[in-house]
């Protein structure tokens, strides 16, 4: 049926970018080469205004026509999910780099663009979808389905991945209220806003990993959506200087709502990757600025314009280069593409992995340090790279990626030993917590003992005990 409306549809123009199909995804794809239509989008589709059939299509007149653009993100989005889906279907018979073609990714385009041209379409002529259609084309979305079939679970993951991660303790302050159903029966909090009686019970229960109730019900604080949005980008020289100026930003209360800064490593990658003429000149700037080990930063400011210029003379102070809005934006256009692109270096023989940590600012320079030297003692000529995640007035996070040649012998032992040793570092002398918001599970429950203690683990299994008295709850998680 697209097919044939695209052929019957005289005066449509589909302007599609094939140079994406030849650029091979990386951790963030150069937006720079997209030209012509937007910084973010691969594919357009035109048709002239509906009171205006033969609108022609040359400027001015031109910008009275309707379209739909395909971006960037709804491209890499959908590609994965085909990924996954041949993967699935075909297991060891799937070939990675088979399914990287230009075939392939033109094929996804072109199902991309059938899509916006009937988008396009419908509303030229008014038509409108029922609800019980649109749940019923959601269920035929081969990304969402098991064997054939609508699995709940996997669209729920699929919806859950498209909105910003939130730490453990972050989205425990949202919380207001929740809901368990236990074995020794249901067990409500929240009656208030704020409350002083007895310990904070919700933080207990949403932070139990499933080991003390299945929650059913939780009611969260909402806000207004920002205004106005301003990301940018700027560099400082050196690890530590980086740091500082963040922890100086959070001490102040200066924090922008995204703070991001990596380290050289990570910052070198980001400009290996962007390349081109623009990268050759922002080094040379930089240069000349008298900056030497590159730290990239990213700062994400919603409203709070006055907060932004008191960070912005900090910054300054600290010697920082101000890069303007691009290494910003071209950050939050990019920034849900790592899991995907993670699974294509699985595919491509890549071992790829990431941990995270957290300490106080006294120790994140040896932290950083211990857990590097960890990996690169652990791995093969590895690629470490770290950023800053979250800051705080006392401390910040660590989030390391690691890249290195996996073990066709034994991939798994392969990361297994590189992040026992890297677990070693991180809770030998309790250099810092095991888990910032990865959660502990199974993988970091041997750890767990040593940050919290052993009156810690025997509070924890008297809470087990009081709502699950048989163990029938995620066994073995949180050490339990």
């Amino acid at each position: 049926m697209l097919q044939k409306l695209r052929e019957r549809s005289s005066g449509w123009v589909a302007t599609i970018i094939i140079g994406l199909l030849m650029i091979p995804f990386v951790f963030v794809v150069d937006q720079s080469y997209l030209g012509g239509m937007g910084a973010n989008n691969v594919a357009q589709v035109k048709a002239p205004p509906a009171w205006w059939p033969g609108a022609p299509a040359w400027w001015p007149v031109s910008m009275l026509w309707e379209h739909e653009e395909v971006s960037g993100d709804e491209f890499r989005q959908r590609f994965e999910q085909e990924r996954m889906r041949q993967r699935e279907a075909m297991g060891d018979q799937f070939d990675p780099r088979q399914f990287e073609s230009a075939e392939n990714k033109r094929r996804v385009l072109e199902q991309l663009v059938d899509e916006k041209a009937l988008v396009l379409a419908a509303r030229r002529a008014g038509v409108t979808v029922s609800d019980a259609a649109l749940r019923e084309y959601i269920r035929q979305i081969p990304a969402f389905q098991a064997d054939g079939k609508f699995d709940a679970t996997r669209y729920q993951l699929a919806l859950a991945s498209q909105v910003p991660p939130l730490t453990p303790r972050r989205f425990e302050d949202m919380v207001q209220g929740v809901r368990l159903a236990t074995p020794s029966g249901e067990w409500r909090l929240g009656v208030a806003p704020a409350s002083a009686a007895g310990p904070n019970l919700r933080a207990l229960a949403v932070g139990s990993e499933g080991t003390l109730g299945v929650i059913t019900e939780v009611t969260v604080r909402i806000r207004p959506l920002p205004e106005r949005e301003r990301y940018e980008g700027f560099v400082l020289d050196g690890w530590e200087r980086a740091t500082d100026a963040v922890r100086v930003l959070a001490q102040n209360g200066l924090l922008a709502d995204i703070t991001r800064v990596s380290d050289e490593d990570e910052t070198e990658v980001s400009f290996a990757l962007k390349g081109g003429l623009a990268t050759t000149a922002v080094r040379r700037y930089l240069a000349a600025r008298g900056i030497t080990r590159p730290c990239l930063l990213i700062l994400g400011w919603h409203d709070r314009a006055p907060q932004r210029k008191r960070a912005l003379r900090i910054l300054r102070a600290a010697g920082a280069v101000s890069l303007g809005r691009a290494p910003g934006e071209a950050w939050r256009h990019g920034r849900f593409a790592g899991p995907r692109q993670r699974d294509a270096l699985l595919d491509l023989g890549v071992c790829v992995e990431t941990l995270e940590t957290a300490t106080h600012w006294s120790g994140l320079g040896e932290l950083y340090e211990k857990v590097r030297s960890a990996l690169h003692a652990a791995l093969d000529r590895p690629l470490v790279m770290c950023h800053v995640s979250h800051a705080y007035e006392t401390g910040a996070s660590l989030y390391f990626t690691v890249l290195a040649a996996r073990d066709p012998h034994d991939p798994f032992g392969q990361w297994e030993r590189a992040k026992q040793a890297a677990s070693e570092a991180i809770s030998e002398n309790t250099r810092g917590t095991i888990t910032h918001h990865h959660a502990v599970g199974l993988d970091h429950a041997p750890y767990l003992r040593a940050e919290i203690g052993d009156v810690g683990m025997a509070v924890l299994a008297a809470a087990k005990h009081a709502t699950d008295p048989t163990g029938v709850l995620n066994p073995g998680k949180l050490g339990l």
